[in-house]
Order: C-alpha cells, then sequence, then structure tokens
C-alpha cells in the first residue's frame, strides 16, 4: 500500500525536465563581467572628492608656480601629503564604512577590489604627477627627476603613516587619521626646509633615492597587512 502511494505521489508531483540547462551551466563557468569592465565599474565607486582634490592641487600648483619661482617645490611637496589623503581614506572606505563583509561575499574578493581601487587612483596620481613635475622643475631650476623625487617622499610618506594609523586606530574615522598625518608630514616638510641646509641640493639624492624605496615598500607592506586584517576580523 505504501509503496503504491509513493508511486502515485512521484508521478503526480514529478519535477519537469530542465529546460536550457546546458545554456545556465555555460553562463555560469564563463560569466559576463569581464577583469575590465569590473576596473571600469570600481571607477564609478570612488568618491569625487579625490578627482576634485587631485585637480585643485594641479591647478594651484600651476597657478602658483608663477608667484613663488624657486620655492615652488617645497610649497607644492608639502601640500603632496594631502594628494595620498584621498588615496589612503579611499581604500580604507571599506573598514570605515562596514562594507568589507558585504564585499568579501561578492564575486570578486575584498583583495581584488582594494588593488582595483590603488590601480586606479595610482594611475590618477601618476598623470598629477607628470603634470606637476615639469611646472614645478621648470621653476625650480631642479632637473625634472630631482624633483619627482622631491615630490614623491612626501607623498609616499603620508601614505605609510596613514595607512598605519588606519590599522592601528579601527575606532577612529579613516579620514581624521589621514588629515592629522598628512598634516604632520606637511609640517615636517617644512621644518627640515628651514633647519637643513642645501635640503635640495644634488648631494643629499642619495638619501632622497633611499627614503622613497624605503616608503615604497612600507607603503606596499602597509596595504597588505590592511588587507589581511580586515579579513581576519571578518572571519573571526
Amino acid at each position: 500500500m505504501k509503496s503504491e502511494m509513493r508511486k502515485a505521489l512521484k508521478e503526480a508531483y514529478e519535477a519537469p525536465m530542465p529546460q536550457h540547462k546546458k545554456e545556465f551551466i555555460s553562463k555560469l563557468d564563463k560569466p559576463q563581467l569581464s577583469t575590465y569592465s569590473f576596473v571600469l565599474q570600481q571607477t564609478a565607486y570612488i568618491r569625487k572628492r579625490v578627482w576634485i582634490l587631485s585637480l585643485f592641487i594641479v591647478a594651484v600648483a600651476i597657478w602658483g608656480t608663477s608667484y613663488v619661482g624657486q620655492d615652488s617645490l617645497w610649497v607644492i611637496s608639502s601640500m603632496m601629503p594631502f594628494v595620498a589623503l584621498c588615496a589612503i581614506t579611499e581604500n580604507a572606505r571599506s573598514m570605515t564604512y562596514g562594507m568589507a563583509e558585504l564585499e568579501m561575499a561578492s564575486r570578486f574578493s575584498l583583495k581584488s577590489i582594494m588593488l582595483a581601487r590603488i590601480g586606479i587612483i595610482g594611475i590618477l596620481h601618476f598623470a598629477v604627477f607628470c603634470i606637476l613635475i615639469p611646472f614645478v622643475g621648470s621653476n625650480s631650476l631642479i632637473p625634472f627627476a630631482r624633483t619627482g623625487l622631491y615630490l614623491f617622499v612626501p607623498y609616499m610618506l603620508s601614505s605609510t603613516l596613514g595607512l598605519w594609523a588606519v590599522r592601528r586606530f579601527q575606532d577612529i574615522d579613516a579620514t581624521y587619521l589621514c588629515m592629522v598625518t598628512s598634516a604632520i608630514v606637511c609640517l615636517l616638510n617644512v621644518i627640515l626646509k628651514n633647519i637643513i641646509s642645501g635640503y635640495y641640493e644634488e648631494q643629499k639624492v642619495i638619501w632622497w633615492v633611499i627614503a622613497a624605496v624605503y616608503f615604497m615598500v612600507k607603503t606596499w607592506n602597509e596595504y597588505k597587512k590592511t588587507i589581511s586584517q580586515t579579513e581576519e576580523l571578518l572571519w573571526n
């Protein structure tokens, strides 16, 4: 009796044959969103103030170099930490606004999302450097390579300190932390310029090169630590 009932129920509620099964599976195996499209999508999520501040620095540099002349180098180099400020706060936004867990559940990993944002902002700031270096270098009468180095070191120092502060003090808004670190680097640059004789002399270039390489490595390590720490916090 029970076997007959099971047979009757099976015949009455038999699931229909799946339609377009192969087409559906092929779409899962070959997703439509390419890496290029993913990067473009991430560009749209970057806040407008990142673009506005970067363009503002360029505009101020172009306008100001005609007035400050040879002092344009240390003036603009003191502004570079605030360019780095936008990059740090943008990449720390997932942690600041509690979006990291949602982004980890998306198709692309949190690491991929952060690397995409780093790459996009990096390209933007590379363009900023390419525009600033000729203007600043021509007014300060310093070769372009050295000019780029003098602008790059404060930028990377601010990035290193900002990322460390965001990772160390997670309960504080990343924007305020990065503003403090950028202001410290800006002030430090001005103080060193006034107390060290020949601050931008060619004989001291080797120290600038060492500082640039060191802060590049430190910044990259801080990015990796930030990503790892965020993933550990979410999994725990």
